[in-house]
């Protein structure tokens, strides 16, 4: 990132500690948000505060967290002080007995030594002193070293030490306000044994807690997105694209075939349509740089619900979008209009379209009032359609009729087009012609058109349509895979009633698919 100068590893046993050195220039602020949006450095999660509350799972604000919490304490410190009560006082009672002994030592070596069984001395021992049988049984285990000056000091001692404490115990026990002040004298032991400051931020309110999105962080570029024949994506930066040889030539392939060329910038995402119906949205840092030649990263790749058989009919910056309808058209001449609205999401997958099951999306465009459709069939008929009254609908609708297909027509082109626009259409037999918009008189929709190229020797099947924006070539293929291509700047301008000139050379030469070559952005 810019401005980090080298990242240094110091490890040692107790972990590892990265050392980030900055350059002078370097924008602190910006690459430390960088790295606790990143990282785990700093980490923002909700928390379901559920706890055992009077034996009951219950849902607790901070506050009644806190109180359940001392109260818990109180009895810990309670029943811990109980138990070292009853400690210190079975320990007292012996003491209490050895003390007895040592001040009676003669007699009690007496009893013992004139005693039968260890049982009888002790039965005697309880009688003369009055001693309990623990009292009794101590005596009878107590060692001989013990009865120096310096052990019955240290017992006197010990049993003084001891009757203190039980008396600090009692007191404990018996008032819940001294039970209280021991709970907060070790909790501030805690806090002085921890003298670190707080390293976590209780905020109010999540709204409170902002981190700078990705945009404010990395510097925003030009870059050219680029979708192609081969059903991948690239994106390639300006001053690659700017650079690059992107004229066709004999060697040139499916991968430097785009259906769409966009120039958007890095911190836009990109939309797409597909033609089963369905959207996806990419940002651009998910998308492979790559050159001009390049494949590219397949869609397949990087959405999991992207199948083989889909490809894309409409690709967008999502910024183009804002406040704008899409329109849409399937290829058996239904038409829709939805608000842009209607497909804002944070998701990355949405079903735009709900098709029929022998259905599929043709093409999907911004939709701009005052323009007409013009629709183009496998047939050679042109229908220049008047959709004025195509209403605005949601994305659950299903359309209306834009054009009636003859039976055995395939809708090769369905555009938005001004009177004066230009429209390229192909053969199967590499014959092309331009022809202009103005010569289809304006129709009603749902109707079936007119010629818009004369079919025979020189094609049975009208194979490619497309409004003529930038100029471009068209590239086609035979059955063997050989490259025939020309400009739309060689394409004659004709009648709609005209069959085309071959582009290919050889007069009869039959492609199977004509693709628009794009060399810069549409």
């Amino acid at each position: 990132m810019g401005g980090i100068g080298d990242i240094r590893d110091e490890s040692d046993r107790n972990g590892i500690r990265a050392v980030i050195c900055l350059k002078k220039d370097a924008e602190t602020d910006k690459i430390l948000n960088y790295l606790f949006k990143n990282t785990d450095l700093q980490v923002s999660f909700g928390i379901n505060m559920v706890a055992i509350a009077g034996g009951k799972p219950k849902q607790l604000p901070l506050k009644e967290i806190l109180s359940y919490y001392v109260a818990y304490q109180r009895l810990v410190i309670l029943k811990r002080t109980k138990f070292e009560c009853e400690q210190a006082e079975d320990r007292a009672e012996i003491l209490k007995g050895l003390l007895v002994a040592v001040k009676n030592i003669d007699e009690v070596v007496k009893i013992i030594k004139t005693s039968a069984s260890t049982g009888e001395a002790r039965e005697r021992l309880m009688k003369r002193f009055f001693l309990s049988e623990r009292q009794a049984q101590a005596i009878l285990d107590m060692r001989l070293a013990r009865l120096t000056s310096l052990e019955v000091n240290k017992i006197t001692a010990e049993l003084e030490e001891l009757e203190n404490k039980i008396a600090r115990f009692k007191k404990i026990l018996a008032s819940e306000k001294l039970q209280y002040k021991v709970v907060k004298d070790e909790m501030q032991e805690i806090k002085k044994a921890n003298p670190s400051k707080r390293r976590t931020q209780i905020l109010g309110d999540e709204s409170a807690f902002e981190i700078a999105e990705d945009e404010e962080l990395k510097p925003i570029k030009d870059v050219y997105v680029c979708i192609s024949e081969r059903n991948a994506i690239k994106k390639i930066y300006e001053k690659g694209f700017n650079i690059s040889s992107r004229s066709v030539a004999k060697n040139s392939t499916l991968n430097e075939v785009h259906n769409y060329i966009l120039k958007t910038k890095t911190n836009i995402d990109v939309v797409l349509f597909t033609n089963l119906g369905n959207m996806y949205k990419v940002q651009i840092d998910d998308i492979l740089e790559a050159r001009w030649k390049d494949r590219g990263t397949l869609l397949q790749d990087l959405f999991l619900s992207y199948q083989k058989d889909e490809r894309v009919v409409g690709a967008f910056a999502e910024n183009t979008l804002k406040k704008k309808e899409l329109l849409f058209v399937t290829q058996d001449g239904t038409v829709r209009r939805s608000p842009w609205t209607e497909f804002e999401t944070k998701k990355n997958t949405l079903l735009a379209y709900k098709l029929k099951e022998d259905d599929r999306l043709l093409n999907v465009e911004i939709f701009e009032e005052g323009k007409t459709l013009m629709f183009a069939t496998s047939t050679g008929i042109g229908l220049n359609a008047d959709i004025s009254d195509v209403p605005s609908q949601s994305k659950t609708s299903s359309g209306v009729k834009g054009i009636k297909l003859d039976d055995g027509a395939k809708l090769v082109m369905a555009t938005l087009v001004n009177a004066d626009d230009k429209i390229v259409v192909a053969t199967d037999h590499c014959f092309a012609k331009l022809v202009k918009v103005e010569e289809f008189g304006l129709l009603p929709r749902n109707r079936k058109g007119v010629k818009i190229l004369s079919l025979g020797d020189n094609g049975k099947e009208l194979l490619y349509a497309k409004k003529l924006t930038n100029t471009f070539e068209l590239f086609a293929l035979d059955n063997k895979d050989k490259l025939y291509f020309t400009s739309t700047d060689d394409i004659s301008l004709e009648s709609r009633n005209s069959k085309g000139k071959s582009f290919a050379g050889k007069k009869g030469t039959k492609v199977k698919a004509i693709y628009t070559y794009l060399w810069k952005e549409i």
